[in-house]
């Protein structure tokens, strides 16, 4: 969806032939409700089952990705590297990790690589961000995307600040003050 929350149109296209593209890892959100991946800072960008992404620059309206610009669907070359990069974090929503493909335009920037379309290769949902939508129901929506999920522990998943901020989140969540 755009800034005004109206659909993002989403052209088909082709997955890459084999050799093409690239594969790096990134972060989604998944709404339990819907089933669907979001992405993690375009909170109204949908990740659909089966369809690959095509990228839209939100604030320059011009093909993404550009190099002038930081639109693009975003992969980090290695996990060591998105871990170090940051995380936006979003109290209740199951995290998601995983490896994703980019291919058509691909722009390098120092974070890795902004793609025209993407989509995921396997996800693993983040131990402890399940809540109370149940670890087996999660994995159930995940394996719509039709490629291998399983879990990760979060210690593994986010780096040191994230992974404290996430405990925190979720304790405070089960104990509510009184």
């Amino acid at each position: 969806m755009d800034p005004a929350g109206e659909p993002v149109p989403l052209n088909p296209v082709r997955y890459p032939p084999a050799g093409e593209g690239h594969v790096g890892w990134r972060y989604w959100l998944l709404q339990p409700e819907t089933g669907r991946m979001g992405s993690v800072s375009h909170r109204r960008i949908e990740w659909h089952p089966g369809q690959p992404l095509q990228a839209v620059c939100l604030t320059g309206g011009h093909p993404a990705p550009s190099a002038g610009c930081a639109c693009g669907i975003h992969a980090s070359p290695d996990r060591r590297q998105l871990l170090d990069h940051g995380l936006c974090l979003v109290p209740g929503l199951p995290l998601v990790l995983g490896r994703v493909a980019v291919w058509g335009a691909v722009v390098r920037d120092d974070h890795g690589w902004r793609g025209q379309y993407a989509y995921p290769v396997e996800l693993s949902l983040v131990e402890g961000t399940a809540g109370d939508d149940g670890t087996d129901r999660l994995l159930a929506l995940l394996a719509r995307y039709g490629v291998p999920v399983d879990t990760v522990p979060l210690a593994e998943a986010v780096g040191d600040v994230s992974a404290a901020i996430l405990t925190f989140q979720a304790m405070s969540s089960r104990n509510p003050p009184s």
